[in-house]
């Protein structure tokens, strides 16, 4: 009987240490295989990263043989293959960047850049390569001349070399309106959209030669509108002259207007304020270059600028930057990306871009 008790307790204590040693090595083959699956994983997300960043460097290597070779779309379109690899990549941008400037391609530099921005990589340290490139460009320097008390519009767009090729260019400039009643010289500062390389210009205001008694008659019998003006009929003939009288005039030298805007002036008032300074009351056209530097600005003048915009092109305005003067930047959105689309007066409403 004690034997049978004895055969019973070693055969299970046997059982017991196969059971354990079992588990044993269940646990730890389950153990190196998750550790085995871990080290596989990690080895193919590095060979991954090492192929893209060999892609990368390839891409680079041939856009740099494009823009060498003075391929400038090819080498381009190449750089761009190579950031779309890994958008989130400092180190292509500033790569391309460097080899751009090294070319002496500028713009092109801040372009990459301003790409960059637009990835959100990096912004901070991006925006400080952005202003150290806009500190190389030159500053492009227009002139022009006028004589006193004549009216005088900066240009809406000038030609200058963008990566030494002659390029058409609209500009925004710090101010809508220029006073001419004293001779000297005046200097306006603009940007050029989308390149914003700085602009001045350099303007002359003649001395007015005094005219003789005689000169008086025929001089204005040369003007628009200049007989048969009252306050009766002032608002009237302004806004014909502005609207249908300056047609042989350059476009540069026209009084622009938003319709809106003009029909808010109270034209009367400040006809009123012209003649108590000494204007001409039957100068019809001299009047209208006084009411455009003078004309008070709307409280509503964004509301009033936004449905203008809005009807004219079918864009919304995202936000609107201050340049100086009576001028502002208007921005929209455009592909979820906010960019600079027109430069606008918020005296007269009148809008560019």
């Amino acid at each position: 009987m004690k034997g049978d008790n004895f055969m019973r307790s070693s055969y299970f204590k046997k059982i017991l240490v196969l059971t354990l040693t079992l588990l044993l090595c269940i646990s730890v083959f389950t153990a190196c295989s998750a550790k085995d699956k871990q080290i596989v994983l990690s080895n193919n997300i590095s060979q991954q990263a090492k192929a893209e960043e060999n892609e990368i460097s390839e891409k680079v290597k041939e856009g740099n043989k494009y823009l060498s070779e003075g391929k400038y779309e090819q080498a381009r379109t190449i750089y761009e293959n190579a950031i779309s690899i890994d958008k989130g990549n400092k180190n292509t941008y500033l790569e391309i960047k460097d080899s751009y400037i090294e070319a002496g391609r500028l713009d092109d530099a801040f372009y990459i850049i301003k790409l960059a921005i637009e990835n959100k990589v990096d912004t901070d340290s991006m925006k400080e390569q952005l202003e150290a490139i806009k500190k190389k460009f030159q500053v492009v320097n227009l002139t022009g001349s006028v004589n006193q008390n004549e009216y005088f519009k900066l240009p809406e767009a000038a030609a200058f070399k963008i990566n030494n090729v002659d390029t058409k260019v609209d500009i925004n400039w710090n101010i809508s309106s220029i006073d001419t009643s004293n001779p000297g010289t005046y200097t306006f500062e603009g940007t050029a959209q989308e390149y914003e390389r700085p602009i001045k210009f350099v303007l002359t205001v003649k001395k007015a030669v005094s005219n003789q008694p005689g000169n008086i008659a025929a001089q204005n019998a040369g003007s628009n509108s200049k007989t048969g003006v009252s306050e009766q009929n002032i608002t009237d003939k302004v806004k014909d002259y502005i609207i249908n009288g300056q047609g042989n005039k350059p476009e540069a030298g026209k009084l622009q207007w938003s319709k809106n805007f003009l029909n808010s002036v109270d034209i009367v008032s400040l006809y009123k304020k012209y003649k108590a300074a000494g204007g001409n009351g039957q100068d019809v056209e001299s009047f209208a270059k006084y009411m455009t530097m003078n004309a008070p600005i709307p409280g509503n003048w964004k509301e009033m600028f936004e449905k203008d915009l809005y009807n004219t092109y079918g864009q919304k305005v995202t936000r609107l930057e201050y340049l100086g003067g009576d001028m502002y930047q208007a921005y929209i959105d455009n592909n979820g990306s906010e960019v600079p689309y027109v430069a606008v007066s918020s005296r007269t409403g009148y809008f560019h871009g």
